[in-house]
């Protein structure tokens, strides 16, 4: 069986499908900030956009596909989020390179509560889930190269499986959070802190040293 075909939103390419697939994705997102994604259905969607439901099922066939949807527009937003720069009296060495980044993402999150509960709580789908990890690979290649660039490390493929390994990590402990509390506590925030840095130390550098890397001035 498919498991991604039912779920998987039907991405247009002319320019007057992508505004309609964009407006019908804000109205879910609206909707899931209201309700909840478990009574998003898709009369509610059409209903919340001012359309007939044909034209909702046209790009979302079920309420998982616009649940999908309304992920990858979160995506694009922690992409973005991770992709600012990191001032260097912020991070001096990887590990804290690394933690700068986490923690926006968890101050995102926090500021961001559906999309927290849709991409690490009880809403966490399978094809979210999917979607999520493809972003993690191109989250992880992107940190791996803006770390070559600015520490002394030669840039190569490695350094790319590992830093999608930390993320998964993080993540992993993000969402225990998730399961126990409702939200990313301070004490899970910092123990997935613990958890990557570690794991970086032992995996990113020669002899456990990431944390001791020259600063490319």
């Amino acid at each position: 069986m498919d498991l991604s075909a039912p779920a998987t939103p039907r991405r247009p390419s002319r320019s007057n499908g992508v505004e309609r697939y964009q407006m019908l994705t804000a109205a879910a997102k609206r909707l899931m900030e209201k309700v909840g994604s478990e009574a998003v259905t898709i009369k509610a969607i059409a209903e919340e956009a001012g359309v007939p439901m044909a034209s909702v099922y046209h790009f979302f066939p079920t309420p998982k596909a616009a649940c999908v949807a309304v992920s990858e527009t979160y995506l694009a937003e922690i992409a973005e989020l991770i992709g600012r720069s990191v001032p260097k009296r912020s991070a001096d060495d990887v590990n804290a390179f690394i933690v700068v980044l986490m923690r926006r993402m968890v101050n995102w999150y926090r500021r961001n509560p559906t999309a927290m509960k849709l991409m690490l709580g009880s809403d966490y789908r399978w094809n979210i889930r999917l979607a999520d990890l493809e972003n993690n690979r191109g989250m992880a290649a992107s940190i791996a190269s803006r770390i070559a660039r600015r520490f002394a490390l030669c840039e190569d493929g490695r350094h790319a499986r590992i830093l999608n390994t930390a993320i998964s990590i993080g993540d992993a402990v993000w969402s225990l959070s998730m399961a126990e509390d409702g939200a990313i506590t301070p004490y899970y925030a910092g123990e997935a802190e613990r958890a990557v840095t570690a794991y970086l130390d032992t995996a990113l550098a020669p002899g456990g040293a990431a944390g001791q890397l020259e600063d490319r001035k």
